[in-house]
């Protein structure tokens, strides 16, 4: 289930960062926080020693470059509303994103609310992303370093939030082509 959310939500992030210009830098908040919590985006897992790797069937992909820890002791409150998941993602051991799942339309209200605080109003797809998503209302908040994305993704009301180090991920997407093309 995790891998199918997660894969979901990265089609996602790509079909909408394809379609959707970002905002000049001066005008996003994203990129002056550029992380969550105490976790800054492309910063090195060393400086985390407190992250555990998910291993097994909780793990996302078999990209050896990427893996996937948990805080043990994460602080699930996000404002007024409560996470169901808080996942960190490295590749090649730099903090590429965070995914936050939350359940139920009044949490994800919550949540909503929390970052239009945080960083300001978001804007909503363009219709074609909108039509590549099997998401419904997804709100971006882009930057020139880091975009965020929150996304109804399940019939129950559940929602993730997406952060994504934009360098990272396109490294990430360059190196995949890269490999794909080489049979690697």
């Amino acid at each position: 289930m995790k891998s199918l959310l997660f894969c979901l939500l990265l089609g996602s992030y790509s079909a909408l960062a394809q379609s959707h210009k970002p905002a000049p830098p001066s005008a996003s908040l994203v990129d002056k926080f550029f992380g969550f919590r105490d976790v800054g985006l492309e910063t090195d897992i060393a400086d985390h020693p407190e992250m555990k790797a998910i291993v097994g069937a909780d793990s996302v992909e078999s990209d050896p470059d990427k893996t996937y820890y948990f805080r043990p002791r994460e602080n699930p409150q996000i404002g007024e509303t409560k996470a169901t998941l808080i996942q960190y993602f490295y590749y090649k051991d730099k903090a590429e994103g965070v995914l936050v799942v939350v359940t139920g339309a009044a949490e994800r209200q919550k949540l909503l609310t929390a970052l239009r605080a945080k960083y300001g109003a978001p804007t909503q797809a363009p219709a074609a992303a909108k039509a590549k998503s099997p998401q419904e209302e997804p709100y971006l908040w882009t930057g020139k370093k880091a975009t965020l994305t929150l996304s109804k993704t399940g019939a129950n009301g559940e929602a993730s939030l997406l952060l994504l180090s934009n360098a990272l991920w396109q490294r990430e997407q360059a190196d995949r082509k890269r490999k794909a093309g080489a049979g690697l």
